[in-house]
Formats: C-alpha cells, structure tokens, sequence
C-alpha cells in the first residue's frame, strides 16, 4: 500500500469537479436496499472510505447515523463543509481502526478496498471491522473483478471538467502487475486558473488490487466473517468477465 500513502492530497481539490456526474444517489439507494434487507432495523453504520461525503449524505438522509473512517485530512475537511446531519468523519487508516463501540453495519464503495493492495492489509482491516461491528453486523463493499480486468483491461485516457475557476485535464495511464494482481493508474493533472490564466500540474499514482471471489471469501473467513452473495451492484445480476466491479456483502458470524 506504499504507492497509496499520499493519494488524494492534491486530488481532493479537484475530487467532486471529475465525479460530479457520478450517480452517488442511484449506487447509495442500492447498498440502502441491500441493508434493509439483509439488516432491518440497522441503525449504525460505518463507511469506509467516506471521502468529501457524497455516499454519506444519502446514508445520513436514509435515516442512519453514520460514522466515516477516512485517511486523508483534506478529504475530511471538504466533507465537513457539507454539514451533513447524522454524519462524524474520523481521520483514521481503515487498515487499523477501533471506534469503541459496535456498529449494526458497515459498507464501502467506489473501489475502497481495492486500495489494500496486500493480503495483511485487508485482513487487518476485516479484523478492524469485525471488531467493531455486532454479532450478525453486515459488510457490503465493492471491488474491481479480476476476470473481467483481464478480459478487458483498463485503456489510457483523458479526461476534463471544469467550473468558474479552473480548467482541468486529468491524463490517466494504467500499468499492470500481473503478479500481483494490481494496476497503478498513473495521473497527470493540467489545470489552468481562469482568473489569471495560470498552468500548474501535478502528478499521483494510485495502486489498486482486483480481487476474485475465492479470495474474498478465503480472506472473509479468516476475519470472522461468512460470504453470503457477491453481484453486479446495480442489478444484481452473476457476475462474469464483463463485471467490472462486484458487490460483496458479507456477515460477521
């Protein structure tokens, strides 16, 4: 996870910029109906990854209190700009957590876990969730599919947005390891101030791991935890070599 230390430092300036067209609304309703079925009555919940808070609102308005475990400061600091009810964001490493209290579920969304690039890692972290959750407490998270990134690996590409004060291309080039399961998304940011015409660019690499089912469920059990589906999270739907990412949802036994 060494590649990761420093991620979304800079990035978060311009994180809500690239993704505001992210249907957070239609992936958060989905995990809310996952919850509500597989933990009714569910109150608690812990989101790993909270980020600027764009899961977490939709969580809070669903009526739970949500408790957020977050690595980077300034990714804490823009959340909190949103004043969102029923909403505390805890600078804290998902690694290794204890929040001295158990929650009735946890979840994690937009690739999270695939930041835990090494076996120890996600144990650790099951073991941090485990701990912190109550007997029968559910995990949803999601991740990217290894059958599918190799059947259809991921493309160099441009991206661009902008508002009233900056311009933004964001250059994005994937390396694969394939010995280790893992591709480094190498990124360049060119970004121009309309106020005084300005260039400026800076650079970050983000390294994730996909992951397949037995390995989830392997290392699930290791943590104390039973696999109980995996799926498209939209639809629902097996996964297969065109499922880019998949949906997990595990009990803690």
């Amino acid at each position: 996870m060494a590649d990761n230390q420093h991620v979304f430092e800079d990035y978060s300036n311009y994180y809500d910029l690239f993704y505001r067209d992210k249907n957070y609304e239609k992936e958060s309703g989905c995990v809310i109906a996952l919850l509500k079925d597989l933990s009714p009555g569910a109150g608690t919940l812990i989101e790993l990854g909270s980020g600027t808070g764009n899961y977490s609102h939709y969580f809070a308005e669903a009526g739970y209190h949500v408790t957020g475990i977050e690595k980077s400061r300034p990714m804490i600091e823009r959340s909190k700009m949103k004043s969102i009810q029923n909403f505390e964001p805890l600078l804290c490493d998902m690694v290794s957590f204890d929040l001295d209290r158990e929650y009735d579920a946890a979840v994690s969304l937009f690739d999270v876990m695939c930041y835990l690039t090494e076996d120890e890692e996600l144990i650790s972290c099951f073991n941090s969730i485990s701990r912190n959750l109550k007997q029968g407490g559910v995990l949803i998270f999601d991740s990217w599919y290894t059958p599918a990134v190799y059947a259809s690996p991921p493309q160099a590409g441009i991206r661009r947005a902008e508002n009233d004060k900056v311009e933004i291309i964001r250059l994005a080039e994937p390396v694969m390891n394939y010995r280790q399961n893992t591709v480094a998304v190498h990124y360049e940011f060119i970004i121009r101030d309309k106020n005084n015409g300005q260039y400026r660019s800076l650079k970050e690499i983000h390294t994730l791991r996909h992951f397949n089912v037995p390995e989830i469920d392997a290392i699930a059990c290791s943590s104390g935890f039973e696999l109980i589906g995996c799926g498209e999270l939209l639809t629902g739907k097996a996964a297969d070599s065109s499922t880019w990412k998949v949906c997990y949802k595990l009990r803690k036994k």
